[in-house]
């Protein structure tokens, strides 16, 4: 899956918008794979969201083109109560196994 965004990243132009963007990793997979490209990331959880900044921080070189809002996304008005179907420990778990040659949080 990496690769095959990669592939997408490369082709795009102009902004990238990650809905639910978790600790940042493909956000940094698209700002790596496609210089020109500028990355709008949403993530809602304020737990998750530090991880982001972590990461990007890790990453200086593409940080700048990366902004991250603190909010969701939704097409209906309401609350969000942060129920998380996954541990922060698995979802570390999936964000290392996905971001191989990136500098991010282990």
């Amino acid at each position: 899956m990496p690769s095959v965004f990669a592939r997408l990243a490369q082709q795009a132009s102009g902004l990238a918008l990650d809905i639910g963007a978790n600790t940042g990793v493909f956000e940094l997979l698209a700002a790596a794979a496609n210089p020109q490209l500028r990355v709008c990331a949403f993530e809602p959880l304020e737990s998750v969201r530090e991880l982001l900044y972590e990461n990007l921080a890790r990453n200086p070189d593409l940080a700048p083109r990366i902004a991250v809002e603190p909010f969701a996304l939704s097409r209906a008005d309401g609350s969000f109560m942060g129920g998380q179907k996954h541990s922060a420990r698995e979802r570390l778990s999936w964000s290392r196994s996905m971001s191989r040659g990136m500098k991010t949080r282990s």
